[in-house]
């Protein structure tokens, strides 16, 4: 007859989860519930803001009769910080956001020279500042990289009004509909980030992820072997972190919550996942390793005191005792 299989309860402070129904193992005893925070999408929520704003931009750009190179700048301006956040891995950590900020800077000068020289090279040739009605010198490039942005937008000014300002309108709808779709996503996101739970138990860290479907992930405690924390320049300023888990498995990879190549060690894989914003992130670090050694030492204890009984049972005479070979005796060292 099979044992009876106990149901998780659900605490009450987080009652848009009570219908949850996680099957608990044998002896298994929940030991906490963490809730991923919020705030740990502030890079997502800050990156739908900005989109907005150069929907915004772009709206009052197109709003005007003719565009100009004061016009040009808030949207090149908003555009440029939003590729910079898009690529935010370096806000992990404050020392690579300086060294970032100066590469993007010297990146951005070295491209402003390229364009700028191409410009004063092909305009003479093509009659291109004349054909806009642009009245832009034919000096070579100057040492000055401003001088070298303001001569470029000068030419992105003159093509806009010859070529976009047509469909003005159509690009005003388009940006209203885009910064409706940045308002919705920010709502999307948070109610994304409040469907997912993270429960440790004894035995195991199961996260759940609900938002449209449901998916449950297992972790095993016994095959954890590293537990690093990492809490970025944001994550300290709002109280989150991360949590990586490294687990050993014989059986091959299986897909990641953070998906990425599995590392072969010996004729094991190394999978990589990660538990993402959740609050105290040292406090939980620590207590995953302590769970994960009671987990280890509750199980090697378990198999002593089984061979103990099995003996017993021999010198007891209760039982007659199990010769085995070399191979035996190998593959239960190894077990």
């Amino acid at each position: 007859m099979s044992e009876e299989v106990e149901v998780l309860k659900v605490p009450e402070h987080v009652d848009q989860y009570r219908d949850i129904d996680l099957k608990l193992l044998p002896g298994e005893v929940v030991d906490e519930i963490i809730q991923m925070s919020p705030f740990s999408k502030v890079r997502s929520y800050v990156l739908c803001g900005l989109i907005a704003l150069f929907g915004y931009s772009v709206y009052m750009l197109f709003s005007a009769s003719s565009i100009t190179v004061t016009a040009l700048i808030p949207p090149v301006a908003i555009f440029l910080v939003t590729y910079f956040v898009w690529h935010m891995d370096i806000t992990r950590d404050l020392k690579s956001l300086v060294f970032s900020i100066i590469k993007y800077m010297i990146g951005l000068m070295m491209i402003s020279y390229v364009l700028a020289f191409a410009a004063n090279f092909f305009s003479p040739i093509l009659g291109l500042a004349e054909w806009l009605g642009l009245g832009v010198s034919e000096t070579m490039v100057s040492l000055n990289p401003a001088d070298n942005i303001s001569l470029i937008l000068a030419y992105l000014a003159g093509l806009a009004n010859a070529f976009i300002m047509p469909i003005a309108p159509h690009l005003r709808l388009m940006s209203l509909v885009l910064i409706i779709s940045c308002l919705a996503a920010s709502l999307l996101i948070y109610f994304s980030s409040r469907g997912q739970l993270y429960y440790l138990t004894n035995k195991r860290i199961v996260v759940r992820r609900k938002f449209g479907t449901v998916q449950v992930t297992t972790l095993p405690l016994d095959g954890l072997v590293e537990v690093t924390a990492f809490q970025g320049f944001f994550g300290r300023l709002f109280g989150y972190g991360d949590v990586t888990l490294t687990i050993v498995s014989g059986g091959g990879a299986v897909e990641s919550l953070k998906p990425k190549p599995a590392e072969p060690v010996g004729s094991f894989y190394e999978v990589k996942r990660k538990l993402e914003g959740v609050k105290d992130v040292w406090q939980l670090k620590d207590k995953i390793i302590m769970l994960r050694d009671r987990y280890v030492e509750a199980a090697y204890l378990e198999r002593i005191e089984g061979e103990l009984k099995r003996i017993r049972k021999v010198v007891e005479g209760k039982e007659a005792p199990v010769l085995m070979n070399e191979k035996t005796v190998e593959k239960q060292e190894n077990t």
